[in-house]
């Protein structure tokens, strides 16, 4: 699937095709249904419905080369992964299919940013600078004759200018980190009396090598770990040279 956010493709399921018959297992599925649930990242329910329905029904026909020629420009598409030998180590194909699973596809949804935004404004009200805080501010810069806009999800200001951006570190979380730390890192070319803040959260998906790649924000901007709502309130008070 294309992440319409991020551009970028997302697996959301698996397809095996062997000599006993074809096997599959793709996000959101329990007993045969779709649990909306946990798919709620992925747009339309009764799209990404239809399409597992489609899957399935193409499957059945055992014509791997047309499932993953039929779709190549839509929103949801099917890409050749490879083949593999099964042997004979006891692997049958619905535990091969549950373990690709595991490894490939990220079943957690994917943090709903309305909920995220939520925790972080409980955070501004409990330290009392809901009022200092603007929403969605942009910087105008210009590199090289180019003009261009940075956006950040809050700026504040009392005394002290701050800028801060939300982050997910999600199991593929490379470019939000490097995008976020471009633009704080351009920000700080601008101002540098300014105040850079990541309010970071980690998704249950988040690898060791993903959480890693967080130090690539401690360059350029402080970093505020929003898993811990309470730890969050001190670290972004510290950051914002509270007394709390």
């Amino acid at each position: 699937m294309i992440d319409v956010r991020r551009r970028e493709p997302r697996n959301v399921g698996i397809v095996l095709f062997t000599d006993s018959g074809v096997h599959a297992k793709f996000r959101g599925e329990e007993a045969g249904t779709i649990d909306g649930r946990r798919v709620r990242d992925l747009g339309s329910l009764e799209n990404y419905r239809a399409w597992v329905r489609r899957w399935r029904r193409d499957a059945a026909k055992n014509d791997p080369v047309r499932m993953v020629s039929a779709t190549p420009h839509q929103n949801y598409f099917l890409e050749f992964g490879g083949a593999r030998l099964l042997g004979n180590a006891g692997l049958n194909p619905e535990t091969f299919v549950a373990e690709l699973f595991r490894e490939l596809v990220d079943e957690s949804p994917a943090p709903d940013m309305a909920e995220k935004a939520e925790i972080v404004e409980r955070t501004f009200e409990r330290l009392h600078i809901s009022n200092k805080i603007t929403k969605a501010p942009r910087i105008t810069i210009e590199r090289d004759g180019v003009r261009d806009q940075l956006a950040f999800d809050y700026e504040y200001r009392n005394g002290i200018y701050a800028l801060m951006k939300q982050v997910t570190v999600t199991r593929d979380a490379w470019d939000p980190i490097h995008a976020a730390a471009y633009s704080f890192e351009q920000a700080r070319l601008e101002d540098r009396d300014c105040k850079l803040i990541s309010l970071v959260t980690f998704s249950p998906a988040s690898t060791a090598d993903s959480k890693e790649s967080v130090n690539i924000l401690r360059r350029h901007a402080s970093v505020v770990d929003f898993t811990d709502e309470i730890r969050a309130e001190r670290e972004l008070g510290t950051a914002l040279a509270l007394s709390v």
